[in-house]
């Protein structure tokens, strides 16, 4: 998948991330993936169509994903209720509009569905369209989520 693709996304999600959360983002392991398998997670699907289609998958381990609804909240949480997941999915909702802008500032068009979010104590995922490109990106805190890109036929 060529790197135009990946780009806007991990872009998107440093400067989302700066703004909202206040912290610097660094990108981590790049690994491909004919599937992935999660324990213990909470993620936001976020589907793409277009110029091109796809999905952007982003993972959190449930105590990262609780740590950053409590920052977005701007108060200690007690659990990931739903107030706290619809913060996460607005985090997501950013992201991907800003990585909608900058496509289309490339004259490539996108748009973006409401994201889906799932919650599970084990999670199997297998991409729809071949293969996953996943990517770790920390936070200047220290924690870790990923990023997980799927894009039908653009090797």
């Amino acid at each position: 998948m060529k790197a135009d693709y990946i780009n806007p996304f991990l872009g998107a999600c440093s400067k989302i991330v700066n703004v909202v959360l206040g912290e610097d983002l660094t990108r981590g392991a790049l690994s491909v993936r004919e599937s992935h398998e999660l324990s213990d997670i909470l993620v936001i699907i976020i589907g793409i169509k277009g110029d091109f289609v796809g999905k952007v998958t982003l993972c959190f381990k449930q105590e990262i994903a609780f740590n950053i609804a409590s920052n977005m909240m701007g108060e200690r949480i007690s659990e990931l209720d739903e107030m706290a997941k619809s913060a996460l999915g607005e985090l997501a909702n950013m992201i991907l509009g800003r990585a909608s802008t900058v496509f289309s500032n490339k004259g490539i068009n996108v748009s973006i569905s409401p994201p889906t979010i799932v919650q599970a104590a084990k999670l199997f995922i297998t991409p729809a369209y071949g293969r996953i490109i996943n990517i770790e990106m920390q936070l200047g805190s220290g924690d870790v989520f990923d990023v997980e890109v799927e894009i039908e036929g653009k090797e």
